[in-house]
């Protein structure tokens, strides 16, 4: 990489999209040709930022990338979104403060420099990348990523079979 800090961030970019693009258990979203062709904009400066998305292969998870972050030392901003239901408004009490906490609790296991919890209706964690990224730490922070969504997942499926089972008409499930 150059020295020169504007061609050191678009490579910087280029290869962060890039590892995040070759990963099998993410795949960019239809509307997008590919990485390289939504980056073009940006690279010859007809546009100052943008946003790709991915969904995951086994979930119903997706990555909102937004890239190059402004007045920051983020590169790149990574939110995964795996709203249980998007209409749930934000809040902090009662059952749905606890369903959230517990959504930012579980993606706070993989938390590391790049990546942390979130407690929100529909964001889990989010990661920053800097521009002078560890290769090996993005890595990680992809795979934490594809980890929660799938831990995510498991806890949905988990509340809704509690759920299935009162709907059922089979009672309490500790009476059996």
């Amino acid at each position: 990489m150059s020295d020169d800090p504007v061609s050191f961030s678009q490579a910087a970019l280029t290869e962060i999209l890039q590892t995040l693009e070759n990963r099998s258990e993410w795949e960019l979203k239809p509307q997008f040709d590919s990485v390289t062709a939504e980056l073009d904009p940006i690279l010859t400066a007809d546009r100052s930022n943008g946003e790709l998305f991915f969904t995951h292969t086994t979930t119903d998870a997706q990555l909102s990338v937004r890239y190059p972050e402004q007045f920051s030392d983020t590169l790149v901003t990574i939110l995964l979104e795996y709203p249980l239901d998007s209409r749930f408004p934000p809040g902090e009490g009662g059952f749905i403060g606890r369903v959230y906490r517990t959504q930012e609790a579980i993606a706070d296991q993989y938390a590391s420099s790049y990546l942390h919890g979130e407690q929100s209706p529909s964001v889990i964690a989010k990661a920053q990348i800097p521009e002078r990224y560890d290769p090996s730490e993005l890595t990680a922070t992809i795979e934490s990523l594809d980890t929660v969504a799938e831990k995510i997942s498991q806890a949905h499926a988990d509340l809704d079979a509690v759920l299935q089972t009162y709907r059922a008409g089979q009672g309490d499930p500790s009476d059996r």
